[in-house]
């Protein structure tokens, strides 16, 4: 297992940049996402969106940091730490992963999904 991620400014220009990096610990997708996230809050400044396929890591997040979490709770305590000590909001959203149809098509079933999110 392991996480990625793409940073952009504007989907249609090459990204800025890119990080990847092993997970610790079990190998599962939602630990592969969590720790994806919590590198980016460590590691970035200002607003930021992220797209995120693991719905577990998308309503952890959006349930904020007084959510006693039973999983993982050490990365979650990590996350919001960092994000307490980043300048800039940081917002998650859920998207479909391996979508198999074409971006239009795709766009029109998740019409409050941004286009960035799946290009990116």
């Amino acid at each position: 297992m392991g996480w990625g991620a793409v940073v952009s400014v504007d989907f249609e220009k090459a990204p800025l940049g890119y990080a990847s990096g092993p997970v610790d610990g079990a190998q599962t997708v939602p630990l592969a996402e969590l720790s994806g996230l919590l590198w980016l809050a460590s590691h970035t400044c200002g607003d930021i969106s992220v797209a995120i396929d693991a719905k577990y890591v998308v309503k952890g997040f959006q349930k904020g940091k007084h959510k006693l979490h039973t999983h993982h709770v050490d990365l979650w305590v990590q996350l919001w730490h960092a994000i307490g000590l980043r300048k800039g909001r940081l917002s998650v959203l859920w998207v479909k992963s391996h979508a198999e149809k074409e971006l239009d098509s795709v766009i029109d079933l998740y019409e409050d999904i941004p286009v960035w999110a799946f290009v990116l």
